[in-house]
């Protein structure tokens, strides 16, 4: 998923609040600051719950998203299919 850092630190932020350290859904330690650090042994990334088809559609065409249709995870979890969480 394409998103910007100022965008995914807004995501994390409604999604943890001011935590900085966190577990994903697998038990993962992630850092706040760690954004697509792939290196990183708490890098984290951000992908859809919901396929992009799924989601609910505004009368002009724009999506409707919810903080629940966003998974925060591990760079681990997200490359083995996070959408089993």
């Amino acid at each position: 998923m394409n998103i910007d850092d100022e965008t995914a630190l807004w995501l994390w932020e409604l999604k943890f609040g001011k935590e900085t350290a966190v577990q994903d859904c697998k038990g993962r330690g992630i850092l706040k600051g760690a954004y697509r650090q792939n290196g990183s042994d708490y890098g984290w990334d951000i992908y859809y719950q919901k396929p992009y088809y799924e989601f609910p559609q505004e009368p002009k065409g724009a999506r409707t998203c919810h903080l629940r249709d966003f998974g925060i995870v591990h760079i681990e979890t997200y490359v083995e299919k996070a959408h089993t969480c």
